[in-house]
């Protein structure tokens, strides 16, 4: 065993605890955006069955580096995962109007459906694609396809 070993067994550690921890950030996404939506399920899933199996083994082995590592991975997405699906219920919950509630709300605000339009091809968004409205202003459906601001002429525009 040379010198350096119990200072790499540190760094190790560290490193494990920061990756452990890494799943977080999405928790704190998650919390900021209220929406779960663009969260995979089954890879935090994996992700936490993963650092099970690792802590079995740690405690099997009795390494103790292994064993913080482990349990603080399955902590934190846990956590994330426990976040993701109580998020995804209340995204399923607000999409439902409730008494005396308005339209159905079926996407975030900021965002909209793109048509098969000139502005389409040229982004290379796919058609039916959601993508964040740049002019919200601006109006494309049956009464205005061109996209020209609502209430000004034509002629008009600037």
């Amino acid at each position: 065993m040379s010198a350096l070993s119990p200072i790499i067994a540190v760094v190790a550690t560290i490193a494990g605890l920061v990756g452990a921890m890494s799943s977080l950030l999405q928790t704190g996404r998650m919390l900021r955006a209220r929406s779960a939506l663009g969260v995979s399920l089954g890879f935090l899933a994996v992700y936490l069955a993963g650092h099970a199996i690792w802590l079995v083994y740690g405690v099997s082995r009795a390494d103790g580096p292994l064993v913080v590592v482990s349990a603080v991975g399955i902590a934190a997405s846990g956590t994330t995962l426990i976040v993701a699906l109580r998020v995804r219920g209340a995204d399923r919950e607000g999409a439902r109007p409730g008494p005396g509630a308005g339209a159905r709300v079926s996407r975030p605000i900021g965002v909209r459906r793109v048509r098969r339009s000139s502005v389409a091809r040229r982004r290379a968004v796919a058609p039916g694609a959601w993508t964040l409205a740049r002019r919200p202003g601006r109006v494309r459906g049956p009464t205005d396809p061109v996209g020209r601001l609502r209430g000004v002429s034509p002629g008009s525009e600037a």
